[in-house]
């Protein structure tokens, strides 16, 4: 992804230059965005399924049959536009636990990563540490009740409902699941 947003932000390098991609017409159409924001970009595309991370490609973004009746103007296309945030200092790594939901946070957390990993992506692709802060925090007891969080968060969670809720319901306290 990062690459892409070089070619979009007219990034010249070595490599760029190498493959040719600093003659496209498209290098440095992209510079009323910031690398952060085109990045959010992508992954609003990724989770609502109009891109997907191509494996065999060394973890290169394709469109996927979901994208062509947008790209031919049949279907219109609304994403958010990524929140400007202060800057923060760097030394908190990760949102910390739940109060009162340590072993749950961490192991939701430790199979995102694994998901992750195995799709060749950061572990914030598959849901972000606030989300996952939210799902622990609001124990939601069906999936009626997810619909109340952002599209975004819906449509990465039903890409991976069934690795994760059948995770969540074995580590809930027992006492949680009656």
């Amino acid at each position: 992804m990062t690459y892409l947003v070089d070619v979009l932000l007219g990034k010249s390098n070595e490599r760029i230059i190498r493959f040719g991609h600093d003659r496209l017409s498209t290098f440095g159409i992209g510079k009323e965005l910031t690398a952060s924001e085109w990045k959010a970009l992508f992954r609003q595309l990724i989770a609502s399924g109009f891109l997907s991370v191509d494996m065999e490609g060394h973890g290169g973004i394709k469109l996927t049959a979901n994208a062509k009746p947008v790209l031919r103007g049949e279907q219109s296309l609304t994403l958010r536009k990524p929140l400007k945030t202060k800057a923060t200092r760097r030394g908190n790594k990760g949102a910390s636990a739940p109060q009162g939901h340590g072993p749950l946070w961490e192991a939701l957390r430790q199979h995102r990563r694994e998901l992750a990993d195995a799709q060749g992506v950061p572990a914030y692709v598959i849901f972000h540490d606030a989300t996952l802060a939210e799902l622990v925090e609001q124990n939601p007891r069906a999936w009626m009740h997810w619909a109340r969080y952002p599209a975004s968060a819906r449509a990465s969670w039903q890409i991976t409902e069934r690795a994760f809720w059948p995770l969540f319901w074995r580590i809930r306290k027992p006492e949680q699941n009656s």
